[in-house]
């Protein structure tokens, strides 16, 4: 149930990090006022160009970091689910008496 393949983790790493990069440059393309980047297609590939740099170190880090986390996260819901570790078990017990109360 819980098997996330390390292919999750590394699209996971790519996905968020183009994500990031797109969206925080346009940001900042938008909101320079002229200042850094002209309002036109010209700036807006200058904003993109430089950077570059700044994907290129994120997403070196979310390759390694993002298949990590999936991973740790995973074992330690099958551990979790063989009862030898119940850290979640607080939580689901108050889900379960609310649940039960609306009921």
């Amino acid at each position: 149930m819980y098997d996330m393949p390390l292919k999750t983790g590394v699209s996971a790493a790519v996905f968020l990090s183009l994500f990031f990069y797109i969206w925080t440059n346009f940001g900042v393309w938008c909101l320079s006022h002229g200042m850094w980047y002209t309002f036109d297609i010209d700036g807006l590939v200058k904003c993109y160009v430089a950077g570059l740099p700044f994907l290129r170190n994120m997403f070196l880090g979310n390759l390694i970091l993002c298949p990590m986390v999936i991973t740790c996260c995973s074992k330690l819901l099958k551990y979790e689910d063989s009862e030898k570790l119940s850290i979640f078990y607080p939580l689901s017990s108050i889900v379960a008496v609310t649940v039960s109360q609306r009921v």
